[in-house]
């Protein structure tokens, strides 16, 4: 019985010296604190449109992605310093807005 009574002693004095070596640490003495309690307004949502991120304009004025799979295709896009459509070889994967199927897709919404 004596071994438990030992141990028993060991971790409350552990318990007590971790205890005020944390008070020592943070410097502060514990304060009791009274509940606080707090009602809410229930919110009214109203609804909202949205606009599309990528607006047509915004895509033409991405840069030419080529992508980068090894399936190329030839695709049209926007080239914002010249002010044409022009033809380049899409690979097939992540590529941007600025990407046409036709030349005539890339005239309607850029030019």
């Amino acid at each position: 019985m004596r071994p438990i009574l030992v141990l028993t002693a060991g971790l409350l004095l552990t318990y007590v010296l971790q205890a005020e070596a944390q008070m020592a640490v943070s410097n502060t003495t514990p304060t009791m604190t009274t509940p606080t309690t707090t009602t809410t307004t229930p919110m009214t949502t109203t609804p909202t449109t949205t606009t599309p991120t990528t607006t047509t304009q915004n895509k033409c004025n991405m840069f030419i992605n080529y992508g980068i799979c090894p399936n190329a295709i030839m695709r049209w896009g926007f080239n914002v310093n010249s002010g044409t459509c022009i033809a380049f070889l899409f690979e097939g994967a992540q590529g941007n807005g600025n990407n046409f199927a036709t030349q005539q897709e890339c005239k309607a919404a850029c030019c």
